[in-house]
């Protein structure tokens, strides 16, 4: 059975494929850049890198706000829209 960290960082893997990578924090003339999340940078992460911020104090319900903000941030400029349902 899978963990709840496994599941979410599933998800995170599947969000930031369709995100193009000229859009991040590593150019200063960049127009969108992706603010921290709670401290952390999670631009490009690595799932490896994702599981060692959820082990320290970032929460999965912090890390997907942050994912969330970001698909709102970005939905009116990829030509696609994504929706969530929060409960």
């Amino acid at each position: 059975m899978f963990s709840t960290n496994a599941l979410l960082l599933s998800a995170v893997a599947i969000l930031f494929v369709g995100i193009p990578l000229t859009f991040g924090q590593s150019s200063t003339d960049d127009p969108f850049p992706m603010p921290l999340c709670n401290g952390y940078v999670i631009e490009e992460a690595s799932i490896d890198t994702l599981q060692s911020y959820l082990s320290e104090n970032l929460t999965a319900v912090q890390l997907t706000k942050c994912l969330l903000d970001r698909i709102t941030q970005l939905n009116p400029y990829l030509g696609y829209h994504l929706t969530s349902c929060i409960h």
